[in-house]
């Protein structure tokens, strides 16, 4: 069964800048040995005092706040798809990092985006975690803050560091239950604790990237996972929708889809995404000659960091590494409806009339956001669907940018029960309306069929062309258990029938609840800390009682800055050349398993400010 990890940072020697000499400075006489022993000891006691008060350097070794934060990893491209998979590797070698554990080396990893089972991790680079700047300065002037990405020391170890996202405050009592955390209010009403929509766009786990459609799949006979569709009744075989050979059009060259005014003229045409994620039985099929078994499913947790296996679990499955190890692999059992679509979009022949319309299903009610591309009002409506699937209700409405033809990135969210759209990058008001209050009842975690195919963009009187379409979702908060189902893999299993999904997730709530339901009680002058990669972090749900919160008096300060992630080798076919290698803990040579290589350039893309 999958541990957590802890997220222990590691201190790295901070490298002194040397002076700058002053402009018409008056001649020195020859330094004596006695100058220069007093600069040195003045540069070091500088370089202490800046270390003790200001900031100081630290390396993630683990991977508990992925994806936030990269522990150690390892990087390939999927054979498949080409989408770029991070995966984390601590568990290769020793809690301290120095030494290769024999018969741990990952051997393969399933795609996030297509699922696909890649076999040759073992090969592929690996790397230490993220170089960071953690400011000390601002906790010692104020509180923290929710939602500060934060370096402590460990409760059950102060002499060692933790770095997790602060998201209790001292006195309260929260409650993490599907997927999202509650505070308690004195009445005993549950009150959400939203990110704020900055940081809420960056905590994103990619779900599907449509510039990385497998054609291998589509070989099989696999739809595509976005396609023009048609509402139809919904029953127990459908999501309520069908293939509609009218509108819309895929270009598989650009990954790009479109649709003419006139192909709208008298009514909106629908573009809808299927969650048709292979499982490892399709791959095994197609493998075998076969289709698979192309349906969609609910999307779940599933976290592409933590899909590996290693030479210890495919030895116990006979060697079988793509079946027998992969089947062991943890898929993402929880239904997650906290999605982000992003595209770009653009449209022309704007008729009288025209409208263009976004929408997130969450359970039984839909979200949309329409366009009235004549004046660029853009509306949000909510559609109760237990109630009427006819009727909207306006939640808000704001002007924006989005009117007649032109071209715009578009992102909407429906997170943390919040609606929120950001137009190229900028963040649309619409004041409270976006705020949605639905109660974490058993309601509220019953899929329905319509959550097979959750996304949905609509065209009305008007051309419309989108590419780079990704889908993402946030981050599925659990309570314990780690990778473990304690369905006995009922809730895996049935993600392509909701119905199925719900009755076994009421069946084993008292088994799953360990998993899934949490309350939590903070003392005064203490807070809460969890890991940004849920299953796989060692944080305050885990530790003992009475240390399950980190005191105010533990603090050492605000993470900020990534400023060193890794080098990106070059040469040898992207691979660079091996300069040291690992070492076994029985102090032998793993020669055919470099640790550093050289030469690399820095990966700038990663270089930034830490949310």
């Amino acid at each position: 069964k999958p541990q957590p990890s802890g997220d222990s940072a590691v201190e790295q020697p901070a490298e002194n800048a040397p002076a700058k000499k002053s402009k018409g400075a008056p001649e020195k006489h020859p330094e004596t040995w006695r100058d220069t022993f007093e600069q040195i000891v003045l540069a070091f006691v500088l370089a202490l005092v800046f270390r003790t008060f200001e900031a100081e350097a630290f390396v993630i070794p683990t991977g508990s706040m992925a994806p936030t934060l990269y522990g150690r990893n390892k990087e390939m491209e999927c054979a498949k798809c080409g989408f770029d998979l991070v995966v984390g590797a601590s568990s290769e070698v020793t809690r301290d990092g120095s030494r290769l554990k024999p018969n741990t080396r990952i051997e393969g990893a399933i795609c996030p985006n297509c699922r696909y089972l890649n076999t040759e991790m073992e090969r592929a680079r690996v790397f230490n975690g993220d170089r960071i700047l953690v400011n000390k300065f601002p906790y010692e002037l104020s509180d923290p803050d929710r939602w500060d990405v934060f370096v402590f020391k460990f409760p059950e170890k102060p002499g060692t560091n933790y770095i997790k996202r602060l998201v209790g405050l001292p006195g309260e009592t929260l409650r993490i239950n599907g997927g999202d955390v509650y505070r308690i209010e004195e009445d005993g009403k549950e009150t959400i604790l939203r990110k704020a929509p900055d940081k809420q766009k960056v905590l994103q786990i990619p779900v599907y990237h449509h510039d990385y459609q497998c054609e291998a799949l589509s070989k099989a006979g696999w739809p595509l996972r976005w396609s023009g569709m048609s509402r139809t009744s919904a029953d127990n075989s459908s999501p309520g929708w069908q293939a509609d050979s009218v509108g819309w059009t895929h270009d598989d060259a650009t990954r790009s889809l479109s649709i003419t005014s006139a192909d709208c003229a008298n009514e909106p045409r629908w573009l809808r995404y299927q969650h048709l994620a292979p499982a490892v039985s399709d791959w095994k099929s197609m493998a075998e000659g076969g289709q698979g078994d192309p349906h969609p499913r609910l999307i779940g947790d599933f976290c592409g960091y933590n899909a590996v296996w290693g030479r210890d679990t495919s030895r116990m499955h006979g060697g079988e590494v793509e079946w027998g190890a992969a089947d062991q692999v943890e898929t993402g059992a929880f239904w997650t409806s906290d999605l982000t679509f992003t595209g770009d979009v653009r449209t022309e022949q704007v008729g009288a009339g025209a409208q263009l319309t976004l929408e997130l299903c969450d359970g039984p009610w839909w979200y949309r956001c329409r366009f009235d591309l004549a004046t660029g009002q853009a509306r949000l409506l909510e559609v109760a669907t237990h109630l009427s699937e006819q009727e909207e209700h306006e939640l808000g409405m704001a002007e924006t940018a989005v009117r007649g033809s032109g071209e715009w990135e578009l992102s909407f969210a429906n997170v943390d029960d919040r609606l929120c759209l950001w137009v190229d990058g900028d963040l649309v008001d619409f004041g409270t309306g976006a705020e949605l209050n639905h109660p974490p009842t058993s309601v509220r975690r019953r899929p329905q069929w319509s959550d097979l195919a959750p996304v949905g963009i609509a065209a009305e009187k008007v051309s419309v062309h989108v590419e780079q379409l990704e889908l993402d979702r946030d981050i599925y908060y659990r309570s314990k258990g780690g990778g473990f189902d304690w369905s006995g893999g009922r809730l895996a299993d049935s993600m392509d029938d909701p119905d199925a999904w719900y009755r076994n997730y009421e069946q084993y709530r008292s088994e799953i609840s360990l998993m899934d339901h949490m309350e939590i009680s903070i003392p005064d002058d203490h807070y809460l800390a969890l890991g940004d990669n849920s299953p796989r972090s060692s944080d305050s749900r885990y530790w003992s009682e009475g240390r399950q919160t980190v005191p105010r008096g533990h603090l050492v300060g605000k993470a900020f800055w990534i400023y060193w992630p890794h080098g990106v080798p070059f040469m040898n076919d992207g691979r660079g050349y091996g300069i040291v290698d690992h070492t076994l803990t029985n102090g032998e040579r793993a020669d055919d398993y470099p640790l550093y290589v050289a030469p690399f350039y820095p990966d700038v893309s990663r270089m930034k400010r830490i949310r």
